[in-house]
């Protein structure tokens, strides 16, 4: 990955602000890729909405507030 610490700081500032945070932007671009460099622990949850697995997660938002998101 080509380092961004501007995009790095941008997401580390926007986490604190709020509990969810949406990287936007073209195919291959990094996103994922700065998501695990930034919060890749066991509490975290990434939703990739390409994958059909994850958008079956978030297809009822109040199981994904209950179970992954545990809030």
């Amino acid at each position: 990955m080509i380092p961004r610490p501007i995009d790095e700081a941008r997401l580390a500032d926007a986490l604190t602000h709020a509990p969810v945070v949406v990287l936007s932007g073209p195919r291959q671009a990094g996103k994922s890729t700065l998501a695990s460099l930034m919060v890749d622990t066991p509490a975290s949850n990434r939703f990739d909405l390409e994958d059909p697995g994850d958008r079956a997660r978030l297809a009822d938002l109040r199981i994904v507030n209950a179970r992954q998101l545990r809030l």
